[in-house]
């Protein structure tokens, strides 16, 4: 998925459901931006942020759902 699919998509479901997905929406970013690159460093820390920030997500569309 390029980058301005994963805006359209990101602005779709702020339009649709009203919510900040701003988030998820970096969290996607720094997915594609680092996904081919293996010397880049990642703290346990910014994995647990990085989790709890999509839990967050989940439950948020769950509820809505």
């Amino acid at each position: 998925m390029g980058d301005s699919t994963c805006r359209s998509i990101a602005s779709a479901v702020k339009d649709v459901f009203g919510i900040d997905n701003s988030e998820i929406s970096f969290a996607k970013k720094e997915r594609i931006d680092k996904q081919y690159y293996f010397d880049f460093k990642v703290s346990e820390k910014d994995v647990m942020d990085m989790i709890q920030k999509a839990e967050r997500f989940n439950n948020t569309m769950t509820v809505i759902l």
